[in-house]
């Protein structure tokens, strides 16, 4: 989670370029006031400021994923970190698809070394469609610890990035010998299932099914918690349930295989 403490955004470097401002207020200070901390109301009322700035806001948004990107390693945990990039992340909801001229430079920069690259996967999930085009392309082929990124920040936007289904579909079986890195990709995407695939269960329930499977025992909780979100849906995985119910050697495992079968029987 991002941090949500009200920090003030470092200041800007030379390539941020000027920072836009409405009705006397910074682009920093709307998108520090959209912390859940505050009433949905002047959440409401920070998005629209943004909104109204529009594409003026893009190059310093752009200058500030820079600059993260150009962090010192041993700084990019801190507190004031985490809070440029929780805002930034606020400032390219509030966008959406206004934002869409920015989709070359983040898709560069998610491909590429850098602390800011996960940064600029979740702002491409959020401004829309073609935002999300460029993250299913890097999905299939993009550095894996990018994947692990894009198949995280699609949960946040659910059947809207219903486009990516068959990459994570197939990124749930994906194995290599980085263990943990493959086994987190794995999970990401069964959990990306269980909000983005929600209007088909027809292709998500199998393949959820087969996560049931799985060797990590992380990546088989991760399933069955997303098959859970489907209901009476998620009768083809009624048969893969009843065998864990049975047979398991997890006491946990099989006391959730026996809820979920209650709840969709």
């Amino acid at each position: 989670m991002f941090a949500v403490a009200l920090l003030t955004l470092i200041p800007a470097t030379d390539s941020c370029g000027q920072e836009p401002t409405y009705k006397g207020k910074s682009l920093t200070d709307w998108t520090g006031e959209m912390t859940l901390d505050n009433s949905k109301a002047v959440r409401d009322q920070a998005q629209e400021a943004i909104r109204q700035m529009g594409t003026n806001a893009i190059p310093f948004l752009m200058g500030e994923l820079q600059a993260l990107s150009d962090t010192d390693v041993t700084n990019y945990n801190t507190p004031t970190w985490q809070q440029r990039r929780f805002n930034l992340h606020n400032a390219f909801v509030a966008l959406g698809p206004v934002a869409e001229p920015a989709i070359p430079s983040l898709t560069k920069l998610m491909n590429g070394d850098s602390c800011a690259a996960c940064s600029a996967a979740h702002a491409l999930a959020v401004i829309g469609p073609r935002g999300i085009s460029s993250l299913v392309k890097s999905l299939t082929n993009g550095p894996l610890v990018i994947r692990i990124c894009i198949a995280g920040s699609l949960s946040e936007v659910g059947t809207n990035a219903s486009i990516a289904l068959p990459a994570l579909i197939e990124c749930t079986t994906y194995q290599s010998s980085q263990t943990e890195e493959s086994a987190a990709l794995r999970g990401f995407s069964a959990s990306a299932l269980g909000d983005v695939g929600i209007n088909n269960p027809e292709s998500v329930v199998p393949a959820l099914v087969r996560c049931l499977q799985d060797k990590d025992y992380r990546i088989r909780f991760t399933a069955i918690r997303s098959i859970r979100q489907f209901g009476k849906r998620a009768q083809l995985a009624v048969p893969a349930l009843q065998q864990i119910e049975k047979t398991d050697q997890n006491q946990e495992f099989r006391s959730l295989a026996t809820a979920l079968l209650e709840q969709i029987q």
